[in-house]
């Protein structure tokens, strides 16, 4: 359903549970969101990407002993840690992550095709999450890859 809140459209479209009392985000660490979404970058337009490289271990079904990535892209910035970051700083937000774990990287590209990011439920898939990330400035990516094989692989890493 749709609401007008001060002259603007909305649609919810996720919900996030919050543990009280409210713990904060571990940076650059994987949360799993509830949503049904289907985030759509346009070609042309500026994303901000942060890229996870390391040797295959857990990305997807296959990578072991070879370099894999993990892919988010940015869905939202936030203001709440610095009140003066916009669009603008966006681009050259790179030299302003002083706790980007090692591995990662951060550009800002101009995209030559759409990207979409859709919760896999509504397209066939079997996940009703998204996976998301926050930086130290508690900006939002989400994660660019195949969502259902992402946690099939989390769940053959974790312990019995």
């Amino acid at each position: 359903a749709i609401k007008n809140v001060g002259g603007i459209n909305m649609t919810l479209v996720g919900r996030v549970p919050v543990a009280v009392p409210i713990t904060p985000t571990k940076l650059y660490a994987p949360n799993l969101v509830i949503r049904n979404v289907n985030f759509i970058w346009k070609a042309g337009s500026r994303a901000f990407i942060l890229t996870r490289e390391q040797e295959g271990k857990r990305c997807e079904s296959g990578d072991a002993g070879r370099r894999v990535k993990e892919q988010y892209i940015m869905q939202s910035y936030s203001q709440q840690v610095d009140n003066s970051l916009n669009l603008t700083c966006l681009p050259s937000l790179a030299s302003r992550l002083g706790k980007l774990p090692p591995g990662w990287s951060y550009e800002a590209k101009r995209l030559n095709k759409d990207v979409n990011v859709t919760t896999p439920i509504l397209v066939g898939g079997k996940a009703t999450v998204g996976v998301v990330i926050q930086d130290e400035f508690q900006n939002t990516y989400t994660y660019l890859g195949n969502v259902d094989r992402y946690l099939l692989a989390l769940n053959q890493t974790k312990p019995n």
